[in-house]
């Protein structure tokens, strides 16, 4: 019995047009932000639509949005804590 040994290079081979499209389009950020944000706003039905690079991030264009700023008390642990 032949055993193969694991190679992730074949795995790629197989989809290298693919990865390399993908690629491409990812060196044009701004157009494929602007395509993911006008999906969001198509599927949701919302006038607007803003993508965030994290969780603090989209909290902090809430706070703004909202028009909150310096100077308003916020808990610094917001978990729920459970006894054993």
């Amino acid at each position: 019995m032949t055993v193969r040994f694991f190679s992730s290079s074949r795995g790629l081979e197989a989809s290298t047009d693919r990865l390399s499209s993908e690629l491409a389009r990812l060196s044009t950020p701004n157009e494929l932000l602007a395509e993911l944000e006008a999906e969001i706003r198509a599927r949701t039905g919302a006038t607007y639509a803003i993508a965030c690079n994290s969780g603090t991030d989209a909290l902090i264009a809430l706070l703004i949005a909202s028009g909150i700023g310096p100077g308003v008390l916020t808990p610094t642990e917001n978990r729920a804590s459970f006894a054993n």
